[in-house]
């Protein structure tokens, strides 16, 4: 069982990061995590950077530090194997915040996931293979606070202890499983991925549950309330829900006298919401009033996918459950999502072509290559 402390350095200066990153120089293996500040800020942030290289730990402050070019030459290194556990949200966030790219990623989530395991949480893993159990009661702290204590310290430590041993112990089931290809595919596709900024969607209040019942005049407030929290949101640097909850803005809505400018009584809008901003709130209320009517439907939606592509993913689909059901492994190793679904856009027509789409990889390619082709043409042939 791996020990349960490992010596760590607190790194908030550049001459820290330095002195950390010369001591990552040279290892072979480094287990990696973030905290960020998601619950708490908006926009969020990466708050904290954890790296175990061998025996040490280092937690990088990154709300302090903003640069963490040192990092790159080792974390660009395909020679040094960086461990994560459910990679992607990582891998996103540092090349967002700091510009930081990955090579030679392995993924312990996503080798759990391609084995069939049901539980895939890091405390899961690490109670069944090591009998530790991890606290997990601070996953939604504000990551941003400082000075930090030595619990949130300890907690951050535990996150990189045990990875490179849960490695080891996965890999080897992966290799008697047969799937090292598949897997490492998976990984080369994490380390190209990209922060996709979602922007603020006006029309994203009609996803609020409850928002399709409200009439036409309190879908005009709720346009502009919601507008509004927007505004707050981005100025205060706090997520939307901190400043109105959905369910006060539906009530808010649903109220005809509150949505006309008479807020007395209405208990749901706290005092201090009140006092800072009853000036916008009644200014957009006005704006409700005198806006244009909203259609109960929305925007009009974009066009359907045409018919041959969803009978030529339906097929697929069905393809691959029986596959894998005669294989015993999930759905994945036999073909993962995204490949299907760029099979399906682009249908292929040899087994020449099967070549365009990398993260099929050689072996899908050689055993199922022709199976592949041949659902695609049945699919398509019964269209005609």
């Amino acid at each position: 069982m791996p020990p349960d402390s490992r010596p760590m350095t607190y790194v908030e200066t550049p001459r820290d990061l330095e002195r950390a990153a010369a001591r990552m120089h040279g290892v072979q293996r480094l287990a990696v995590d973030t905290e960020s500040n998601s619950m708490h800020a908006y926009p969020e942030q990466v708050c904290f950077v954890q790296i175990r290289a061998e025996d040490d730990v280092f937690i990088i402050d990154t709300v302090r530090l903003r640069d963490l070019s040192a990092l790159q030459s080792c974390f660009g290194d395909p020679s040094v194997e960086k461990i994560l556990h459910g990679a992607d949200y990582d891998v996103v966030c540092l090349a967002r915040d700091f510009g930081l790219r990955f090579s030679g990623l392995y993924d312990t989530m996503l080798a759990a996931q391609f084995l069939g395991m049901e539980r895939l949480g890091l405390a899961s893993l690490c109670s069944h293979y090591f009998g530790v159990e991890l606290d997990k009661s601070l996953t939604r702290h504000d990551w941003g606070l400082r000075p930090i204590d030595p619990p949130y310290l300890q907690y951050m430590c535990e996150d990189v202890l045990y990875l490179a041993q849960l490695r080891d112990i996965l890999q080897e089931q992966v290799k008697d499983a047969g799937i090292e290809e598949e897997l490492a595919l998976e990984f080369q596709r994490v380390e190209k991925l990209e922060w996709s900024p979602k922007g603020f969607d006006p029309e994203g209040w009609r996803r609020i549950k409850g928002a399709k019942d409200l009439d036409e005049e309190a879908r005009r407030v709720m346009v502009e309330l919601f507008r509004l929290r927007e505004e707050l949101a981005l100025e205060r640097g706090v997520p939307p829900y901190r400043i109105l909850r959905n369910e006060v803005m539906l009530s808010l809505a649903r109220n005809r006298r509150a949505r006309r400018g008479d807020l007395k009584g209405f208990k749901s809008l706290k005092r201090g919401f009140l006092n800072r901003y009853e000036k916008r709130l009644l200014a957009a209320l006005r704006r409700a009033r005198d806006a244009e009517p909203v259609s109960a439907l929305g925007p009009r939606k974009t066009q359907k996918r045409p018919r041959a592509e969803v009978r030529r993913e339906d097929a697929l689909r069905r393809w691959r459950k029986e596959e894998a059901q005669r294989r015993g492994v999930v759905t994945m190793v036999v073909l993962p999502n995204h490949v299907l679904v760029d099979l399906v856009a682009e249908p292929p027509d040899t087994l020449d072509a099967l070549k365009r789409f990398p993260y099929l990889g050689e072996n899908r390619r050689e055993r199922y290559g022709s199976e592949i082709l041949e659902v695609l043409r049945a699919a398509d042939s019964s269209s005609r």
